[in-house]
């Protein structure tokens, strides 16, 4: 006769363990080393992932915490965010080498839906290559990569390299309310740096930073620098306390940017570099105090393209006609400047170091210094081939005539010409008629309209989507 045996019982594994309970045994009070009791609750949750609970407090670790699918690390208490103490929150005090944080791939693995809600962490009084958090997708192939991870009302704070690193195939990145500064330990690398080194970029490679806060305090380095991947930024604040060569935003890959402020301080620094073809609608709600306001193009690199680039906002107070600067190189098409106005330091200033243009600027609403107002743009050579549509006309040496066949909005097709090149003639505001002025006024105002309430479309959906639970 066979017996069977009944079936061991199931042991439930927790989705949800506390990194103080006493089977794991972290004590919060920032001088013991909590590293063995983090990696103990990390290694309790189950396979598809679940939630370490950090009650408010101080933790040290002296080894790097690496992080797998499905996990998340939470901390209790309010996380003073904006600044570099945290009285009452969750602090995280990193004292080994590498990486505090680590989310990564492997040849074979995706590494996916990896969440941190809440903590600051901290390198202060760390030296040498140690950064903050890593996200590493350096193993990854075409269909392998880490994808989804999401950092919310997190700070990464005084790592002496990179406050964040990533690096390799990465999709959907999101940091919302999150801070990230150097200022105990100010060095000249980008606070935040994300490259592809290894593998081919991937096209939706994409990286969301939403009501985030960048305080750059090191000299020559960047907020944040963003390498062939598509970047999105929506609110927050951009800074550089005027430190010597420190700037705003760079990317090389396609570009949103809406209402966020971005200010220096003693005209320092670059706020936005656009170098991409991949295309970029950027309009900040207070651009201010830079050597240069906006770069599009890259001066250290002649070939870089630097297309599709639609300029909007409060663009104004930033070095001497430097709020916008057309950088000589590669194709610059479809470049379109809409609204930008002034608030503080004098008129908008616009330069174009390019000898021709391969489309039309569209500008409406931009102040001009009549004083300076000799050539097509401030500060730019006689050959310059920009045009501005739209404004009130001030006297210049040499008018340019507009070849402007119909009132149709199609204005990226139509030349802007030197008149004394090609013999054409024209009255009215520079060089063309009142009437062809006012129908291209009508146009880009129209368009603009256009543009403001497909924002408002967006941002209802954005709403609606948050209602429902549908994003975070």
């Amino acid at each position: 006769m066979t017996v069977t045996n009944p079936a061991a019982p199931v042991v439930a594994v927790p989705t949800v363990v506390n990194v103080k309970d006493p089977a794991y045994g972290a004590k919060g009070d920032g001088v013991a080393d909590d590293a063995a009791a983090i990696t103990a609750a990390l290694a309790a949750l189950p396979a598809g992932g679940g939630d370490v609970f950090f009650p408010a407090g101080t933790y040290k670790h002296s080894t790097t915490i690496a992080l797998t699918d499905g996990q998340r690390l939470i901390g209790g208490g309010a996380l003073q965010r904006w600044r570099s103490a945290s009285a009452i929150g969750v602090k995280l005090v990193y004292s080994g080498v590498g990486r505090a944080i680590r989310i990564a791939n492997t040849a074979a693995v995706n590494r996916e839906s990896v969440e941190i809600h809440n903590i600051r962490f901290d390198g202060t009084g760390l030296v040498g290559a140690v950064d903050g958090l890593f996200i590493d997708g350096t193993a990854g192939t075409a269909n392998n990569y880490v994808e989804g991870v999401f950092f919310n009302n997190c700070a990464f704070t005084n790592f002496p390299r990179y406050q964040v690193l990533a690096d390799g195939l990465i999709i959907d990145a999101v940091f919302q309310r999150c801070a990230f500064n150097n200022v105990g330990a100010p060095a000249s690398f980008d606070l935040v740096h994300v490259q592809q080194t290894g593998v081919a970029p991937k096209v939706n490679t994409q990286y969301s930073f939403n009501e985030c806060l960048f305080a750059q305090y090191g000299p020559n380095a960047w907020c944040a620098n963003l390498q062939t991947v598509d970047a999105r930024f929506s609110g927050g604040t951009v800074t550089t306390n005027g430190q010597a060569g420190g700037n705003g935003i760079v990317t090389t890959g396609a570009l949103t940017l809406i209402g966020t402020h971005l200010e220096s301080i003693g005209l320092a620094g670059i706020g936005i570099r656009y170098a991409s073809a991949a295309g970029a609608f950027i309009a900040p709600d207070y651009c201010a105090s830079w050597a240069e306001g906006i770069q599009v193009g890259d001066p250290g690199n002649g070939a870089q393209r630097a297309n599709g680039c639609v300029i909007a906002g409060m663009i104004s107070g930033n070095g001497a006609a430097r709020d916008i600067h057309i950088i000589n190189g590669g194709s610059r098409t479809g470049t379109l400047i809409l609204g930008t106005g002034q608030s503080q330091g004098g008129p908008a200033g616009v330069t174009d170091d390019r000898a021709g243009i391969d489309g039309a600027f569209e500008l409406t609403r931009l102040d001009i210094n009549p004083a300076t107002f000799a050539n097509a743009v401030v500060g730019s050579s006689a050959g310059s081939t920009v045009g501005f549509y739209g404004h009130v006309a001030v006297a210049r040496a040499a008018a340019y005539a507009l070849a402007y066949p119909t009132a149709s909005r199609a204005l990226a097709a139509d030349a802007i010409v030197d008149p004394a090149a090609t013999a054409a003639t024209s009255a009215g505001p520079y060089g063309y008629t009142q009437a062809q002025a006012d129908a291209i006024r009508a146009a880009v105002i129209e368009t603009h309209g256009e543009l403001n309430n497909v924002r408002g479309v967006l941002r209802q959906l954005i709403a609606d989507l948050q209602g429902n639970g549908l994003l975070q």
